[in-house]
Order: structure tokens, then sequence, then C-alpha cells
């Protein structure tokens, strides 16, 4: 309800009959939203035109988000909290991933190195799943943002980066540079290429672990997750070299 009762254009909290807005059934919890009329976008439908109004939206969300009294809330530590979830996920299904793909990982929490920058960085409410899949299109307009289940009190940053890459990896899961230019143009935040590109490599990991289970489940391969493949991507110095040079143009 914070964001809707804040006017930004998010699915109505509804009660249920009983009047609570929670139904648990066995461990799992139930939630009911008025319906937005709008649909979500296809990983082919993006285009640098959305990449700039995904990051106009973004821009409300945050302004929003910076005024949520904490009340002494401690954010999520974002390091801490996806290492823990990886390490989680490594030894469930170390027998089954190529062992060379959690090295990768393990010397990237090894050597990581912005911790201290992300503790002085503005903390608000944060998304935590802001794609393409989670807005909502109508006329070509977005109306809408939807699924608010990974919300978390944290670090604001993590959706800016998370924006960046979910609306400029095209169908052939290419980075699209112009893309991120544009969504990255219309954010002001204290964002060097260096955090950024750490930053997009951690939230590769998180959502490697939470999307590789149900996959392996389907009868898919690890090595064909495309968060896990992006991740060795963000290695490569070409993409480094230009991702940077994006930096030095905003």
């Amino acid at each position: 309800m914070y964001f809707y009762d804040r006017k930004l254009s998010v699915p109505k909290l509804l009660p249920f009959n009983n009047g609570c807005f929670v139904k648990k059934i066995n461990e799992l919890c139930f939630f009911a939203y008025e319906i937005i009329d709008g649909k979500s976008p296809k990983q082919v439908d993006l285009s640098n035109y959305l990449a700039q109004e995904a990051a106009i939206l973004l821009s409300n969300f945050f302004k929003i988000s910076s005024q949520y009294e904490t009340k002494n809330k401690t954010p999520i530590n974002d390091i801490k909290s996806i290492h823990n979830m990886f390490i989680n996920f490594k030894n469930k299904f170390l027998s089954q991933i190529d062992y060379s793909y959690f090295h990768e990982i393990e010397n990237f929490f090894a050597n990581i190195k912005i911790d201290s920058w992300l503790e002085k960085n503005e903390k608000g409410l944060v998304h935590g799943d802001y794609f393409f899949e989670n807005i909502l299109l109508k006329k070509n307009k977005i109306v809408g943002i939807i699924d608010f289940g990974d919300v978390y009190y944290g670090n604001m940053v993590n959706d800016l980066v998370i924006g960046a890459m979910e609306f400029s990896v095209d169908t052939l899961e290419v980075f699209n540079l112009q893309w991120m230019q544009s969504f990255l143009g219309i954010l002001k935040f204290n964002l060097t290429s260096v955090y950024f590109l750490d930053l997009m490599r951690l939230n590769c990991i998180r959502f490697m672990t939470q999307t590789i289970p149900d996959e392996i489940y389907s009868g898919h391969t690890p090595c064909q997750n495309r968060y896990l493949n992006r991740f060795k991507k963000l290695h490569d110095q070409d993409l480094i070299s230009k991702i940077e040079n994006i930096f030095i143009d905003l």
C-alpha cells in the first residue's frame, strides 16, 4: 500500500473477506490485487524508447522509495545476502554443475570491494526485480509496475543496475549498449563503471541462484542459464571497455 498511497501506478492491495490483506494456506501467503489495464512486454519488445520510459518510471519510484521511514531498520547487506544465497545454492547443486562456474563466482566474492561504497549509498525500498515483465504497457505507454514480492529495504542503486541490465539485453542475449546508455542517462546516481559492473555481476548471481533450480527440475542444463552466462560475459574485456565508455559519455 505504501507506493499506491503515494500515487505511484501500482496495483491496489485488496482485503480478503475477513478484512485481512494476507491469506495463509499451509506455508504459503496469498495476496489479492486490483487489476491494472495493461500488458507486460516481452524481451522481443525491448527498444531504446522502452529503456527510456522504464528509467523515467524508476526515477519516480526512487523519489517515493527514498522517503520510506525505516524506524531504525537495518538495510540489507546485498553482498552478504547474495553470498549466503550462493553458498546455499552451491551446497545443494554442487554435483549437478561444473565446479569451474562456482570457482569463478567464489573468486568474485573474494575480490569484490564495494562494501564501503554501498554503505554510503542512498537507502530506500528496493523493488528487487525491476525488469520488463514487471511493467505494464498500454498503447505503448508504461501504465504500471507490478510484482513486489522481492521488495526489501536496502541500496536503491540495485534497482538501477538491474533495470539497466534487463532493459538492454536483446533476444540473442547480447547487450545493446545504446539502450543501456539511454536508461542510465535518465537516472543520476553517484556511480562509476567499476561499481556498476560489480553490482551487475552481483545481481546476476542473485538471479542465477533463483532461476537455475526450476530450470534443473524442468530438464535444462545450468550452463544454459541466462544469468550465469551474463556473469561470464561481464568479465569480457571488450564489453567492459564499451561499458566504461558509456560512463565517460554520461
